[in-house]
């Protein structure tokens, strides 16, 4: 049915159903990263809580009270939202307060500064930063989420490659735009080093995807040329029963 693409669509649900596969099946690896995304996103908003040893969670609440009660003691104000609060306590305590440290020994210094950018910052705060003077940490700050949505895009783009002509196609058109903003407005509103997580995951399934392609090459040209072959005889038998 290659020229009537209503009966081909037809067809191929009917097949689907048949064989009992699902086109949308091929959608659902994209969400596979969510999991994980949530729980990077406790893990770094809550430092002191989840990455640092203080035995659980209750224990590590109790950590940040007195941190903050030292902090407010101190004189300094916290400028931080509620939901990243633990992350500017961390910082504040490791640079002026080394005594609570060693009062405190499951407590670790946690470093989010990678190539010179603040991963604990979130983006929208580099135009704040830009306005002060273009620096590598603003700038770099900004580009990791514009990065992350347009890797994002490509790697949907190549795992959509050879699925031009088929219903799954169809299904994934929108996929190819939903998930590329949902990694912007991610990379946008929360800590960039969710971004990072998320750019080294589209790294490695672009790998994956240039080895399946390689490995599976040989096997598609010989499935193109059976399938060659069989027109060919097909084109022979019509010849021969016109005849």
């Amino acid at each position: 049915y290659a020229n009537n693409r209503v009966k081909m669509n037809e067809e191929m649900q009917k097949f689907y159903e048949e064989e009992g596969v699902n086109p949308m099946s091929g959608c659902l690896w994209s969400f596979l990263p969510l999991p994980i995304l949530m729980a990077l996103y406790y893990i770094i908003r809550e430092p002191i809580v989840y990455f640092m040893n203080f035995g659980g969670r209750a224990a590590g609440l109790e950590v940040v009270e007195a941190a903050r009660q030292v902090i407010e003691n101190a004189g300094i104000t916290l400028t931080s939202n509620a939901a990243y609060e633990q992350i500017e306590i961390s910082q504040i305590i490791n640079s002026q307060f080394p005594d609570f440290i060693a009062q405190h020994s499951g407590w670790v210094n946690v470093n989010y500064t990678f190539l010179g950018v603040d991963l604990n910052s979130i983006p929208t705060s580099s135009f704040g930063m830009l306005k002060e003077g273009i620096t590598w940490g603003a700038v770099g700050l900004l580009l990791i989420p514009i990065i992350s949505a347009a890797m994002q895009l490509l790697v949907m783009k190549i795992s959509m490659k050879g699925q031009a002509n088929s219903s799954a196609a169809a299904a994934n058109k929108s996929m190819l735009l939903m998930m590329p903003l949902f990694s912007l407005w991610i990379g946008f509103s929360m800590p960039a080093a969710l971004c990072l997580y998320w750019i080294a995951q589209n790294l490695l399934s672009m790998v994956q995807e240039f080895i399946c392609g390689k490995l599976l090459k040989k096997d598609y040209e010989k499935a193109a040329a059976a399938r060659a072959e069989q027109e060919r005889l097909e084109k022979e038998e019509e010849k021969e029963e016109r005849r």
